[in-house]
C-alpha cells in the first residue's frame, strides 16, 4: 500500500510542482533551444521533484537496501522491494507516453486517458527506451532493451526531457515494476532518484548528491560505500536478503 500511495503521490505531485499545462494554456509543443548540459540539468531537477514528493513512504534506508535482491516483509501488508532490476546502457529513444485525468475523490475510480497534449491532463508521461549493455543481478526478464515511464510537465517540456535523457550517456538505472505503468513498462526506482550516470566505471548521483558530497537530500552513509559499478556488482553478489519491518508508514525494526 505504501508503495502504491508513493507512486500516486509522484504522479500527482510532479504536475503540482512542475505544472502540467503551459502558463498560456496552450498545448502546442515548441522545439527545445537548450544545450545538452541544460537539458540534463532540467531533467535532474524534475527527477529531484519526484524524490521529494514521496521519499518517506518506504521502508528502505540505504542504497544497498534498494537492490533487487532485498525484500521487505511488512507486518501489515505484502512483501516489498525497492527495485526489480539494475540495467546499464544508453538511452536509444524517447517517446510520448500517457496523459491522464484523475478523480480526486480517491474512491477507486480509474483515471481517464486523454490526448497527450490535452491541457487538462493531471499526469503526463514519456517512455524512455534503453539499449542494455549489462544487467547487474536478477534480469527480471529484461533483454536487449528496456523501457521505463517518467512524468513530465506541460507538452512543451517533451523536447527538453527527451534531449536530457539522451544527453546523459552511459548510465546505470534501478528499475521497478510500477503499480500504475503500462504492461511491460518500468519506472525508475527511488521515486526517480536512482538514475546513475557513469564516468567510466564511476557512478554519479545527480539527484542524491553522492557519497562524497557534504550536502544532499541523504547522508553520505546512505550510500554504503557504493561508488562504482564493481561496488554494485559485489553488493548484488552477496545474495538475497529479507528484512522484517513493522506496519506502514513507519516500518519500525
Amino acid at each position: 500500500m505504501a508503495h502504491r500511495l508513493a507512486s500516486l503521490l509522484v504522479a500527482l505531485g510532479l504536475c503540482l510542482s512542475a505544472g502540467c499545462r503551459d502558463s498560456s494554456g496552450s498545448s502546442v509543443d515548441e522545439p527545445a533551444q537548450v544545450s545538452d548540459e541544460e537539458a540534463v540539468a532540467t531533467l535532474v531537477e524534475g527527477l529531484s521533484g519526484e524524490w521529494n514528493v514521496a521519499d518517506v513512504l518506504v521502508p528502505w534506508r540505504s542504497l544497498t537496501e534498494m537492490l533487487p535482491t532485498v525484500t521487505f516483509n511488512v507486518a501489515d501488508g505484502p512483501q516489498m522491494s525497492a527495485s526489480d532490476v539494475i540495467v546499464v546502457g544508453e538511452v536509444s529513444s524517447v517517446e510520448r507516453g500517457r496523459a491522464l485525468i484523475y478523480d480526486l475523490k480517491f474512491d477507486g475510480t480509474p483515471p481517464t486517458k486523454v490526448p497527450w497534449d490535452d491541457p487538462d491532463a493531471m499526469y503526463r508521461s514519456i517512455e524512455v527506451t534503453m539499449s542494455v549493455n549489462e544487467i547487474i543481478g536478477p534480469s527480471d526478464g529484461v533483454g536487449d532493451t528496456v523501457t521505463w515511464e517518467t512524468g513530465v510537465g506541460p507538452p512543451s517540456t517533451f523536447d527538453v526531457y527527451a534531449q536530457g535523457w539522451q544527453g546523459i550517456g552511459p548510465m546505470a538505472v534501478f528499475l521497478s515494476r510500477g503499480d500504475f505503468t503500462p504492461p511491460g513498462v518500468y519506472e525508475v526506482a527511488g521515486n526517480g532518484s536512482l538514475v546513475l550516470p557513469l564516468d567510466g566505471e564511476q557512478l554519479t548521483f545527480p539527484v542524491l548528491g553522492g557519497p562524497d558530497r557534504e550536502h544532499g537530500p541523504v547522508a553520505s552513509e546512505w550510500f554504503d560505500g557504493i561508488k562504482t559499478l564493481d561496488d554494485l556488482r559485489t553488493a548484488v553478489d552477496e545474495g538475497p536478503k529479507t528484512i522484517d519491518v513493522g506496519t506502514s508508514p513507519n516500518f519500525e525494526r
